[in-house]
């Protein structure tokens, strides 16, 4: 994908609640405003204003699923005008309303006790990161491939690894967001000073990136990638939703010691990590 079509998305994801001017994101990364929207278009296969609201609306459908806030709520904090305009928005995303959305979900979940076992989950306080990531979008099957596309970009970059932490940053959920629309960061902790050039890091797909410091939910996962949708269940559909922490909108982190490629998929290890507020 074309750097700066990147970083208008990353923009935008962190002002979801605000009204983007799309002209002055234009100017800020040297393209004009028609320029922009017509390689934005080409890039992600809909125009900046439609991406926008479509990352909005999984943002809530996310909330309805995981927090305990109403609709009024939800829409204002996402920087609807109205819940009216809201729930129009999201009948159109998900062919139904967004209580109904809560409802079907609540119908549908897996029972606790049927959920499989991990260890406890506790809360603690957390300095953000600062991460070199790079974006990908598509099936999380191909999440190793990720890893291993990540750690050669960083290799070509000369930037170091050796004792680093290695991030998952996980926006969506796969139950309503379509497969090539999933997105995935692959991200590493920068060590020390940081004097690699970023323009240059930019055109090979990595960008400068903070997580949230504060308070994160924490669940130690050890087993098969095929129990790591468990975990996610778990901590979201029933540690989050029943706690008396809200989550926040931040991607869901996932704390490797090592690239995921370089574990056995049959023994994955990591801490998956949820922004509370």
């Amino acid at each position: 994908m074309d750097w700066r079509i990147e970083q208008a998305i990353r923009v935008m994801e962190q002002q979801m609640d605000e009204n983007v001017c799309f002209a002055t994101l234009a100017r800020r990364l040297g393209l004009s405003t028609t320029r922009f929207h017509h390689l934005f278009a080409a890039e992600t296969g809909m125009p900046p204003g439609a991406y926008l609201r479509r990352i909005r609306l999984d943002a809530a459908a996310i909330r309805l699923r995981w927090t305990r806030d109403t609709v009024g709520q939800i829409s204002m904090r996402l920087g609807y005008a109205s819940q009216a305009s809201f729930t129009q928005a999201f009948v159109r995303r998900f062919g139904c309303t967004p209580l109904q959305f809560r409802r079907r979900f609540r119908a549908s979940l897996t029972p606790e006790g049927k959920v499989a076992a991990f260890g406890p989950i506790g809360v603690r306080e957390v300095d953000g990161f600062a991460l070199l990531t790079k974006r990908y979008t598509g099936d999380l099957y191909a999440v190793r491939g990720y890893w291993r596309d990540f750690e050669d970009s960083l290799r070509r970059c000369g930037v170091r690894r050796h004792g680093a932490l290695f991030i998952g940053l996980m926006y969506d959920d796969p139950r309503h967001t379509p497969v090539e629309q999933l997105r995935y960061d692959c991200g590493v902790t920068i060590l020390g000073r940081f004097d690699l050039d970023e323009d240059r890091l930019a055109r090979h797909g990595l960008h400068l990136f903070s997580t949230r410091p504060g308070r994160y939910a924490c669940l130690r996962f050890t087993g098969p990638r095929t129990a790591v949708f468990g975990a996610y269940q778990s901590l979201c559909d029933h540690w989050a939703r029943e706690s008396r922490f809200t989550v926040t909108d931040d991607p869901a982190l996932e704390v490797h010691a090592v690239p995921r490629h370089h574990m056995d998929p049959h023994d994955l290890s990591f801490t998956l990590m949820l922004a509370l507020e």
